[in-house]
């Protein structure tokens, strides 16, 4: 009896070490699922029409729309922004851009707005542009 009951006890312990190893699958599950949820349940950022994105261009001097693509973050695209002789686009100014839910969450089509460093210095906030142009035109 002693010896089917070891037996037993192994195959119990093989058992459980599987359904925590399928927990662990099953909670990774779960999670894509309740992201993929809010996603479509409308918990993500606004979409905005091509109408409104050309009006605001055309309205703001130096505004520049930039559509997010998979694998991108602000940090990124700020980066990028700034090698190459690109057009070197300003710090992620959330009130340019009131359509986005949370900046640490953007997915690919979204499109964000950033100020364009008119100066080509490589500023990076409106602040070093401003003080910039008051130094060169003698304002205090």
């Amino acid at each position: 009896m002693l010896k089917y009951q070891k037996y037993y006890l192994y195959i119990l312990a093989v058992d459980i070490k599987k359904v925590k190893k399928m927990s662990r699958k099953l909670k990774i599950k779960r999670q894509l699922i309740e992201e993929a949820n809010r996603r479509l349940l409308g918990e993500q950022n606004e979409k905005l029409s091509d109408d409104y994105i050309n009006k605001l261009q055309r309205d703001i001097q130096g505004l520049v729309a930039v559509e997010v693509k998979p694998g991108d973050t602000i940090y990124d695209i700020v980066k990028n922004s700034r090698k190459d002789g690109g057009i070197n686009l300003l710090d992620f100014e959330p009130e340019l851009n009131d359509h986005i839910v949370d900046p640490d969450k953007i997915y690919p089509g979204d499109v964000l707005f950033f100020m364009a460093d008119p100066t080509g210095m490589g500023f990076s906030t409106d602040e070093e542009v401003d003080e910039f142009m008051r130094q060169e035109k003698g304002i205090d």
